[in-house]
């Protein structure tokens, strides 16, 4: 069974490759997740395209998510916050998080 990262690292593929027909049926596939898995979507394209604002603003706006999901936001705002120049910050949101990502 996929993970919500396999989910959005499809998405950022197919949006890389410009197939929006993939992109959308992605995105619909990325809701069983959580209805706001499509910003968690949104912020890891952001990053794809370096504006980690986009990404930080799309992650603040996440917040019906399983858990699995919610980690995957976490990593991807720890990620953005650290390629924005706020290492602590990043450092703060991993906080308690485990495994090999965090």
């Amino acid at each position: 069974m996929p993970t919500f990262a396999d989910a959005i690292a499809r998405i950022r593929i197919a949006t890389w490759a410009e197939d929006d027909e993939a992109v959308s049926g992605l995105r619909e596939a990325a809701l069983s997740w959580g209805p706001d898995a499509g910003k968690v979507a949104d912020a890891a394209i952001a990053l794809d395209r370096g504006d980690t604002e986009s990404a930080v603003a799309s992650l603040n706006q996440a917040h019906i998510l399983q858990h699995e999901a919610r980690d995957e936001a976490s990593r991807l705002r720890a990620e953005a916050l650290l390629e924005g120049g706020r290492p602590a910050d990043a450092l703060l949101v991993l906080d308690g998080m485990s495994g090999d990502d965090a």
